[in-house]
């Protein structure tokens, strides 16, 4: 939850700079942050998967 924290101030702050809206601003981080868990789900499927399987790639 940390990473997340710094990821979103430290795109809060180049925003800033930039002078772009609040709103996109927002969109972007929630953007953001649904992606990094999408991501994160998907590589412990991929870990469960593989848990899973016997090493002749069948399913116990």
């Amino acid at each position: 939850m940390l990473g997340i924290y710094k990821i979103l101030s430290i795109t809060s702050d180049y925003f800033e700079k930039l002078n772009v809206n609040f709103g996109y601003i927002l969109l972007f981080e929630i953007a953001l942050i649904i992606a990094l868990v999408s991501i994160a789900v998907n590589v412990m499927k991929y870990i469960a998967n593989r848990l899973r399987k016997t090493p002749n790639d069948k399913e116990l």
